[in-house]
């Protein structure tokens, strides 16, 4: 698909015509932005793209450089209909475009690959990967990696990936009443699931860090509750007796407290 024509301008268009077009086609195709909230009618003959296509299209066509490269690939294409977004991010050795193309896999059912490509990364991985996409892309992102890492087994990357996002919502909310998941799925592996590969005091940091983060109370408690089953566990008898009176604080209705005082008395 023609990038300029999805943006609605001619290949010779300024920067400052792309940045106007963009902010006008964002407001035509997002619901959010909408005044009555919802979809815009269809316009019979107008080119139906989607808020990723039209995203896609702004980011490269902004880029002088990536722009320059989209042109000449263009022009020696047989058929301009034949650019392809995804081959042309994975044949760019950048580190930039392959954050984009992890991005790109992860929004479109490809999140195997996206994992394959975000593993191959050095070990600073989620902060290079933030770095390179931007703070809310990257949230975004984060969050279907780690999905997709649950999905395989590997719960360690997940948890680490949904603290990364707790940290940058705690800075400044961006998935608001959104990060609820983020919540529920931490706590799913936290406190239902066998334990993480983490030896006990590394697993008692990790629940320790997890309190000043935007979590409700009863799931904090819920992350104390875990931290004092782990010190029992390792012989540290005082210290989980204080975890248990720290979840009963922040929620005091919550009866496996209870229980394990009694168990463990």
């Amino acid at each position: 698909m023609n990038l300029y024509s999805i943006l609605e301008v001619s290949s010779e268009a300024s920067a400052a015509e792309i940045k106007a077009a963009f902010r006008k086609r964002i407001k035509e195709l997002h619901p959010d932005l909408q005044s009555n909230g919802k979809k815009p009618a269809k316009v019979p003959g107008k080119l139906e793209v989607t808020v990723h296509q039209l995203i896609e299209a702004y980011e490269l066509l902004s880029d002088q450089s990536q722009r320059e490269a989209y042109d000449r690939a263009r022009h020696t294409a047989p058929r301009e209909s034949e650019f392809n977004y995804r081959d042309w991010l994975s044949q760019r050795p950048d580190e930039a475009s392959r954050a984009k193309l992890i991005f790109y896999d992860v929004l479109r059912e490809r999140s195997s690959d996206a994992v394959s490509l975000y593993l191959s990364m050095t070990q600073e991985r989620a902060v290079q990967l933030e770095k390179l996409l931007g703070r809310e892309d990257f949230m975004d992102c984060a969050f279907m990696l780690a999905m997709e890492f649950e999905a395989q087994g590997d719960d360690l990357q997940a948890v680490q990936l949904y603290i990364h996002i707790s940290r940058l919502e705690l800075e400044r909310p961006f998935f608001r009443h959104f990060f609820a998941e983020v919540e529920e799925r931490l706590l799913r592996i936290l406190t239902q699931k066998p334990s993480l590969p983490l030896d006990p005091p590394a697993l008692v940091k990790l629940l320790e860090d997890l309190q000043r983060y935007p979590f409700h109370n009863t799931a904090k408690g819920s992350f104390l509750i875990r931290q004092a089953e782990t010190y029992f566990q390792s012989g540290q008898k005082m210290m989980a007796f204080q975890s248990l009176e720290r979840a009963h604080l922040l929620s005091p209705r919550d009866k496996t407290i209870g229980k394990l005082e009694k168990a463990w008395r």
